[in-house]
């Protein structure tokens, strides 16, 4: 049985300390309460699978604290307490929903027996709950179009990967699709009716990281204000993608592997081990062989998550999809009258290189479905970088010594000169994120004049 959330509220403390003494040495995370009330705030402020609810509190009957939860709809599971005198009032609330109750002294062998049958339907509920978010989301089958030999071959290996419970790492250039890949291996493994958990390590600031990951106790730093479940419990049964793992710091990467390696996580102040079943699956556009010699990424990290790597080629190598692209993105923001690309217009679309990739693309076409003057989307009305690509490429004889970080400062800096300042602007025609911008302009030294305001 998993580890459960589980609430005692009884105002027998004796009792209440000896069930929650055994349920912490069966490994459960445990509070308490006293009474009704205390009882109901304790549910207002922290995360609960399982309460064990006594029915003769002094302040509130159990059964109307238990038609409390119901009324507020918390996906809580109640198992009432009650001694002998109140079985009637027990059997009442178990109709009400509380579905299973313990008569007082209460056998920790018939509790263990209790609590296993609402661990199942906590799962079942999970996965009910996983599968219609993901038909409500309409990525019960995401589309993956991969005409290119080498979008292909990748995809082939995420078919052939997704029932190995072996971590997976997707390698590729910042906007190519690997999330998209790795939620497609999610929903063809057995998981697929389990949870898909995705974090980028690069968004979250350092001294968070493994709050988010591994979730925190009660008080463990300042504004804890109450335990919180990280992504890695969240996901249990399913899979959680860590995208830019290279970004992970050293301090959270010992934590990582040792959830790699024996399926264990604690929480930031905690000190008891909980058990999680997780299939990993990370993703990084970094040399993670150059980041191990410089010291920067654990190597035994590094062996653990290589098991399996596949390469996610960037859009000049599968120029073959970009008309495919194109007409599903069209569809999708523009689903009542899509925008229809001359040969002209998409053979002008195959000959730009894409800095961007995917998500690039993606913009453009979103920009066109909104700007276009017509259905007929024709050459002239493609942004102007990507009608004359040949403006864009670099001069042999006076770049070709620069370093990449110099290539990319400069092309960051060109952008935002065509864009007259405009961060949003250029953060859209780049295919990054405004907050990955920012940080670029910082990292560069980069002063930009804003000729006209930012729009979001």
């Amino acid at each position: 049985m998993k580890s459960l959330l589980i609430l005692v509220v009884d105002d027998e403390e004796a009792l209440r300390k000896a069930i929650a003494l055994r349920l912490k040495q069966a490994g459960h995370r445990v509070s308490e309460a006293s009474g009704g009330r205390e009882a109901l705030q304790c549910l207002e402020t922290a995360p609960v699978d399982v309460v064990l609810l006594d029915v003769g509190l002094p302040d509130m009957n159990g059964v109307e604290v238990l038609r409390r939860i119901r009324q507020a709809e918390r996906p809580v599971e109640a198992i009432l307490i009650t001694a002998n005198a109140t079985l009637d009032a027990a059997v009442a609330g178990a109709r009400d929903q509380a579905v299973d109750f313990l008569i007082k002294p209460v056998d920790f062998a018939e509790l263990a027996r209790t609590l296993e049958r609402a661990a199942r339907r906590i799962l079942t509920r999970k996965r009910e709950d996983a599968f219609r978010d993901l038909v409500l989301r309409g990525s019960f089958f995401p589309d993956v179009i991969a005409q290119s030999t080498a979008m292909q071959e990748a995809l082939g290996l995420v078919m052939k990967a997704a029932d190995s419970g072996m971590p997976i790492l997707f390698l590729g250039q910042t906007g190519t699709g690997k999330d998209l890949l790795a939620r497609t291996m999610h929903l063809k493994s057995r998981r697929a009716q389990e949870p898909f958990i995705a974090i980028n390590c690069a968004s979250v600031r350092e001294s968070l990281l493994e709050s988010e990951l591994f979730g925190h106790e009660k008080g463990a730093f300042t504004g804890a204000d109450a335990l919180k479940r990280g992504h890695f419990e969240v996901a249990d049964g399913g899979t959680l993608f860590l995208d830019e793992v290279g970004e992970m710091p050293l301090s959270t990467q010992s934590a990582f592997l040792r959830v790699l390696e024996n399926g264990e996580i604690r929480r930031v102040g905690g000190s008891q081990s909980l058990v999680v079943d997780v299939r990993v699956v990370a993703a990084t556009n970094r040399n993670l062989e150059a980041e191990v010699k410089a010291g920067r990424f654990r190597k035994d990290l590094f062996f653990r998550l290589n098991a399996l790597t596949i390469r996610v080629p960037s859009l000049r190598e599968r120029r073959q999809d970009i008309a495919g692209l194109v007409e599903y993105f069209s569809k999708r923001l523009s689903p009542r009258v899509p925008k229809r690309f001359t040969a002209a217009a998409l053979s002008c679309l195959e000959r730009y290189p894409w800095p961007g990739n995917v998500r690039e693309l993606r913009n453009v076409v979103e920009r066109i479905s909104l700007l276009a003057r017509s259905d007929e989307v024709r050459t002239e009305d493609l942004p102007e970088e990507i009608q004359d690509p040949d403006r864009r490429r670099l001069e042999p004889a006076t770049e070709s010594h620069l370093s990449l970080k110099d290539i990319e400062r400069r092309h960051i800096a060109r952008v935002l000169d065509r864009v007259e300042g405009n961060k949003a602007e250029a953060a859209r025609r780049l295919g990054i994120t405004k907050a990955t911008l920012y940080r670029k302009l910082q990292a560069y030294g980069l002063r930009v004049e804003k000729k006209v305001s930012d729009s979001a």
